[in-house]
């Protein structure tokens, strides 16, 4: 029985310690408390997260389908490829960020475009299509 409480407490102090806290104050966004990006909040369809220079890495659309359902468009803006899906992740900055570092697509403040193809495998639904 101590065995598997160790094992347990191991595995939930492992994930604390590479656990990443990514926090939104001013627009501004800090990974482990170092400034890191910067979120535009063009107006409430349109997010743009860009590097503390200003330029635009990631933009956010929230729109709706000719249904009426609403999905998200995710841009990746120097590859120039997108991505529309209908999951909850993607509700806000913080989370796509989250989901994004999550992936490896987002690493040390800089989005790896060895990654964007296959996070837009992983998460494209073509819902503008449907």
């Amino acid at each position: 029985m101590n065995k598997l409480a160790l094992i347990l407490w191991m595995l939930v102090a492992g994930h604390y310690t590479w656990a990443q806290e990514i926090e939104v104050k001013k627009n501004i966004v800090s990974i482990d408390g170092k400034e890191c990006l910067k979120i535009d909040k063009k107006d409430l369809n349109n997010v743009s997260i860009s590097d503390l220079t200003g330029n635009d890495l990631v933009y956010l659309k929230y729109a709706d389908d000719r249904f009426g359902r609403r999905y998200n468009t995710i841009i990746f803006v120097a590859a120039n490829k997108s991505l529309y899906t209908q999951q909850f992740i993607y509700v806000n900055a913080k989370m796509l960020i989250k989901r994004l570092m999550d992936n490896h697509v987002l690493e040390n403040c800089i989005i790896n475009d060895a990654k964007v193809d296959n996070f837009i495998t992983k998460y494209n639904e073509n819902v503008q299509l449907k």
